[in-house]
């Protein structure tokens, strides 16, 4: 995949590494200091290497976004390709910087704030990037031999990439007087999400497995291991039906940004993302309270 990196010059020594690790993972990098020769119209290049880009990584800091930054000016000609960023641009926000003095058109997609190694995580993040590209380039190509070329515009328009959120494993056992719950879940996107409700379902009306669980966060690709005791209601020892378990995440910075912790069930509602894992039998062995 075609990377534009636009960063400040504070930030060259970064910006120099994480050239050579996209590199080094198969990706062609225009970073301005090395690919615009001398003599060259500046800015001349600089928009034809946006043009020529498959997506932009825009290292937010202090001086990047400040006014007069040739940052900015970057950023300008990456909204004026991609009016909708979605899928085209990745926002680091680098230490020390503030949520609120990011540009808007950045702060129109998740951003992705590094916990640890800065240059790890943007390399993860455009490798989630250019695996949903890739996934449909591929069915868009078979679709277009099959259907031809007005089907596959209407079917591009309507898909989605699959969930990167998913249930990893999930295991029952019996656990004193309760239950206990055993999961892996697994964050394989490029933003920090917040578990907002981790729930085992039955296949049958009635029955039900009270509990109660902090929320936690997970990081872009993170697999995170979960346990809490739970119990059954309305159901009898011996009875056996069947069990899932269901997470449900939302974006982490929208949690934190929410001023109104009313409405967080209707963000919850709106943008969660819901992964289950298939139906599984299971006989209850402990007498429910």
């Amino acid at each position: 995949m075609k990377v534009f990196l636009s960063y400040d010059s504070e930030q060259l020594a970064l910006a120099q590494t994480l050239t050579q690790r996209l590199e080094a993972a198969g990706h062609s990098v225009f970073l301005d200091r090395d690919d615009v020769a001398a003599g060259d119209a500046y800015d001349r290049r600089i928009a034809a290497g946006v043009a020529a880009a498959d997506a932009m990584v825009f290292l937010a800091s202090a001086t990047s976004v400040a006014p007069g930054a040739y940052a900015l000016s970057e950023l300008k000609l990456a909204e004026q390709r991609w009016p909708n960023p979605e899928g085209r641009l990745i926002g680091v926000v680098l230490p020390g910087m503030a949520i609120a003095a990011v540009p808007a058109y950045l702060r129109s997609v998740s951003l992705l704030q590094p916990q640890g190694d800065i240059a790890a995580e943007v390399v993860h993040a455009v490798q989630v990037l250019a695996r949903r590209r890739r996934r449909r380039q591929v069915v868009g190509a078979t679709l277009a031999a099959a259907v031809g070329a007005v089907a596959l515009a209407t079917w591009q328009w309507r898909s989605r990439p699959p969930s990167p959120f998913e249930v990893v494993s999930a295991t029952v056992a019996p656990n004193g007087d309760a239950y206990r719950l055993n999961a892996t879940l697994r964050n394989g996107s490029e933003r920090r999400v917040t578990s907002m409700l981790l729930a085992i379902e039955a296949d049958r009306e009635g029955t039900r497995f009270p509990s109660s669980h902090p929320q936690f966060d997970l990081f872009p690709g993170q697999q995170l291991a979960h346990a809490h005791d739970f119990e059954v209601r309305a159901a009898r020892p011996g009875e056996a039906f069947r069990w899932r378990l269901c997470w449900t995440s939302v974006d982490a910075l929208e949690v934190a940004n929410l001023r109104n912790p009313e409405l967080l069930h209707e963000l919850v509602r709106d943008k969660g993302h819901r992964a289950c894992t298939p139906w599984r039998a299971w006989t209850l062995a402990l007498a429910p309270r």
